[in-house]
Parts: structure tokens; C-alpha cells; sequence
């Protein structure tokens, strides 16, 4: 499918256009997913990331301009910002750990330390 009708297809919100999203601009996505979730601790989180792209595609493909970015730069674009926002929410996650399952002696070490 051409550019023009894919990204037609997908204002019209017919599922061809994201099959052939899929299709032509599939593997862009993942390799921009992929490069950001490269740490052992975020490879879980590929495939929900790479989903959250076709669907934010899907969704906001009214926003697109084909005078600001290419159709494949915009996409690789958003793949790029969710594979951000997904990795910064990994490490915010991995540093918390919470009080209870710290251990007692660590907890309490840490508490008479400081005086």
C-alpha cells in the first residue's frame, strides 16, 4: 500500500491501514523500541511497548503533517517517546523498593546509623 492510502486508510480507521502499518513500518518501530529497551530488566516491556505505538499511531494519525515530518519519521518518532517513557518508568521502579521487604537488620542499621 502506498504512503498516501495507508495513511488515508488509517484516518478512515479501517483496519487494513494498521495491518499494513504493520507490514511496511513494523519493523522501523521495533528496531526504535528495541535500541531503548536494550537492558535485560526492560525486555519484558517490548511487546507493550511496540502495541502502545500502533495504538497511539492509530489514534492520533488526525495529528499528523506530512509538512513537519515524514510519515516514517513521525512513527519511529512515537515508538521512540514511548520506549522512553517506559524505560524512565523501569528505573523509577527498580530504584523504589519498599520498607517491607527490606531486610530488618539492614532497616535498623540504617536507622542508628545517622545518630
Amino acid at each position: 500500500m502506498e504512503e498516501k492510502q495507508l495513511i488515508q486508510t488509517l484516518r478512515e480507521k479501517d483496519f487494513r491501514g494498521l495491518e499494513a502499518l504493520i507490514d511496511d513500518y513494523g519493523f522501523a518501530i521495533c528496531q526504535a523500541v528495541w535500541g531503548i529497551l536494550n537492558h535485560p530488566a526492560e525486555a519484558s516491556y517490548r511487546k507493550e511497548v511496540e502495541n502502545e505505538v500502533f495504538y497511539k499511531i492509530w489514534e492520533k494519525i488526525g495529528d499528523f503533517d506530512p509538512q513537519k515530518a515524514s510519515f516514517k519519521t513521525w512513527c519511529v518518532t512515537i515508538a521512540r517517546n514511548q520506549a522512553l517513557d517506559k524505560k524512565r518508568q523501569v528505573i523509577r521502579d527498580l530504584r523504589y523498593v519498599p520498607s517491607e521487604i527490606l531486610p530488618e537488620t539492614l532497616a535498623w542499621d540504617e536507622h542508628w546509623s545517622s545518630f
